[in-house]
């Protein structure tokens, strides 16, 4: 399939495929886990099962797509990102939250029974603003913000077309 052809669809073949089956496999996980274990357990230990399952379900679709865009995004993108220093940046701000809220859904599952509805929630709220502030930190020292990122691919990639005609 060549990638410059006009009839080239992107929405067809391996990642749509196997993202399909793996929302298809998340939906049996979570359809599953409230018919057979929705009495036993409190509400936060479902909210943490529910925030664990669906990371999982969303790394394993980042996955397949990151594989995916690798062959499709030509080597200008990578090389931009490179000399930027933001593709560390942008992996950061992938993990940050990732790993913030599997603590969070950590904390849900084994620890939230201990405390108080108000308690557990303040907890999430804490867990939120904790990865908007990290994230902003982290784009601040930077120098970019992530609206920037998006104008400078942009401006690269109108940069790129008008260097072909």
């Amino acid at each position: 399939m060549d990638r410059n052809n006009n009839s080239f669809s992107v929405f067809h073949g391996f990642p749509f495929k196997i993202s399909i089956l793996l929302l298809v496999g998340w939906m049996i996980f979570t359809i599953s886990w409230i018919l057979l274990y929705a009495s036993s357990f409190s509400l936060f230990v479902h909210l943490g099962v529910s925030i664990l399952s669906l990371l999982i379900f969303i790394s394993a679709i980042a996955a397949v797509f990151l594989f995916w865009m690798k062959r499709f995004i030509p080597q200008i993108g990578w090389d931009f990102l490179k000399t930027m220093n933001l593709f560390k940046i942008i992996i950061i701000t992938i993990l940050i939250p990732f790993t913030i809220l599997i603590l969070l859904s950590m904390y849900l599952i084994f620890f939230a029974d201990s405390f108080s509805f108000l308690q557990n929630i303040s907890m999430m709220i804490i867990a939120f603003i904790l990865i908007v502030i990290s994230i902003v930190i982290l784009w601040k020292r930077s120098r970019m913000s992530p609206l920037q990122f998006v104008n400078q691919n942009q401006e690269l990639r109108i940069l790129r077309d008008s260097s072909r005609s």
